[in-house]
């Protein structure tokens, strides 16, 4: 890897990899740590992680809850535009699609076929993301 400039990274992969782009939206290549808690290494990084993004850590309570609030000293000012994000894990399918249908959520990333039928009968918006398509769009 090479730093070109301030917005560019070059990478030379070892051998072609088509997933490679793809890895960069899903994996944990996507996210930016502050290299001070990294230094505390992985154990201390995973109990309280630290981040350089667009919103900052209020709570998090593993497999249940992630509360995050816009960062103030973000580089891209004014975005975000959201206050705030509540991410909350909901293991069953059909409690997400009632916490989904009864105004509990605001958006929901299902995976289960029959929700998604259930979701569109209920008139409710969906969109199928194929896993591992890169995007070709700006």
């Amino acid at each position: 890897m090479e730093a070109v400039d301030a917005d560019t990274l070059n990478v030379t992969l070892a051998s072609p990899n088509p997933t490679f782009p793809n890895s960069l939206l899903v994996s944990a290549l996507n996210w930016i740590a502050s290299p001070t808690a990294l230094e505390k290494g992985r154990e201390a990084f995973d109990k309280n992680p630290v981040g350089a993004g667009p919103f900052t850590l209020t709570e998090w309570a593993r497999q249940d809850v992630i509360q995050l609030v816009k960062n103030p000293e973000y580089w891209d000012a004014p975005r975000p535009y959201l206050d705030g994000i509540t991410l909350r894990t909901v293991p069953a399918a059909d409690q997400r699609l009632n916490t989904l249908s009864t105004g509990g959520a605001d958006l929901a990333s299902e995976s289960n076929w029959l929700n998604l039928s259930k979701s569109e009968s209920l008139g409710l918006d969906t969109e199928i993301v194929p896993m591992g398509a890169a995007s070709t769009s700006p």
